[in-house]
């Protein structure tokens, strides 16, 4: 790895245990570019955005909980990062095929059922489901007490997925993107968190 040993690696693996905040941001500078490289490499096909997407979710998650990965070595740590990688990206692919076959499916659907959905029954089915929808969204935000958790409810329930769009309502736009991304998906975890005690459900 250019510039960075296995050594250096696990010492800031160790120092990352003990709680050193400084850490993390060393770890992506010497991991993110070497690991999107040899991710990309296992899909040449895929756009470069899916890959660094998987490998910054798995380098971030890695920094907040290392407690969870057991190594001895900077060599299998990055090793367990590349492979973790893999599998991110990998679930990833099969989760967009798997929603372009149904939205294919919900389309020709959707044409066959074009005539019957403009009846008068099938308009009032339509409606009531989407009146349901809005209770349901309404009970959501009334777990948050936070305008701004309700924002970003809003956002995630309309299909926003930039962290730079949840940067702004946070307001840390000004901070770096590897920050600006560990904030706001702290944020998303811990409302998650709250609804999930609610008994209610983002999706």
């Amino acid at each position: 790895m250019p510039g960075s040993t296995t050594d250096e690696l696990l010492l800031l693996h160790r120092r990352l245990l003990q709680g050193d905040r400084t850490v993390p941001e060393e770890i992506a500078r010497r991991l993110l570019k070497p690991l999107c490289e040899e991710v990309q490499r296992s899909y040449p096909q895929t756009d470069e955005q899916v890959v660094q997407d998987g490998v910054i979710e798995v380098v971030l998650d890695y920094c907040e909980r290392p407690e969870r990965t057991e190594v001895t070595s900077g060599l299998q740590l990055r090793r367990f990062l590349a492979a973790r990688a893999w599998r991110k990206v990998a679930n990833a692919l099969r989760g967009e095929r798997r929603r372009r076959s149904y939205e294919a499916r919900a389309a020709a659907e959707g044409a066959v059922g074009a005539v019957e959905q403009e009846s008068p029954l099938g308009r009032l089915i339509r409606e009531e489901v989407e009146a349901e929808r809005e209770q349901q969204v309404q009970r959501l935000m009334e777990t948050l007490s936070s305008e701004t958790d309700r924002e970003m409810l809003r956002l995630r329930l309309v299909g926003e997925r930039r962290t730079e769009v949840f940067a702004r309502v946070l307001g840390v736009e000004h901070l770096p993107t590897q920050e600006q991304r560990r904030i706001v998906k702290r944020a998303k975890d811990r409302i998650d968190k709250v609804i999930q005690r609610s008994g209610g459900s983002r999706r």
